[in-house]
């Protein structure tokens, strides 16, 4: 697994907006609960998903 595109792994339970990430430009983190809406409740089952299409991307255009 790219250590890029994880899951972010913290103490804090649920949800919390004072987690502080360095990203670069052109990057996007996306929300807690839409992971786990992908997961159909299960923000793993998400972060796999999400994965997943990042790497069918990644193979398409050549990265």
């Amino acid at each position: 697994m790219d250590p890029l595109t994880q899951l972010l792994q913290s103490e804090n339970k649920g949800r919390a907006d004072d987690t502080v990430i360095k990203a670069s430009r052109g990057e996007y983190m996306i929300p807690e609960d839409v992971v786990t809406w992908l997961g159909e409740g299960d923000n793993e089952s998400g972060g796999q998903i999400l994965d997943e299409w990042i790497a069918k991307i990644r193979k398409q255009i050549g990265t």
